[in-house]
């Protein structure tokens, strides 16, 4: 029977003496073969909950805001330059 996680037989890691590797040893040889651990006291989380925890976040509360602002304000800025005539005198 075959363990989740296990890797599959004929596959290798980087590093693996067995594989034509480095021939260093690998900084995890000793846990990579382990099982995968199954908390006993806290159920598994769903999909959707795990993913939310790597969903993108607003850092700055605001920020998106202030930048709409700035840029409206530009805006007009320039509209009402470039709407007044310019006046050359010689």
């Amino acid at each position: 029977m075959k363990m989740k996680n296990q890797r599959p037989s004929g596959q290798s890691l980087p590093g693996d003496r067995q594989a034509g590797g480095s021939g260093e040893p690998w900084p995890y040889e000793d846990i990579v073969h382990l099982p995968h651990h199954v908390s006993g006291k806290h159920p598994p989380m769903s999909m959707s909950r795990r993913a939310a925890q790597f969903a993108p976040f607003a850092a700055l509360t605001g920020y998106d805001d202030t930048i709409a602002e700035a840029a409206r304000q530009a805006e007009e800025t320039f509209n009402n330059c470039v709407d007044t005539p310019v006046h050359y005198t010689s």
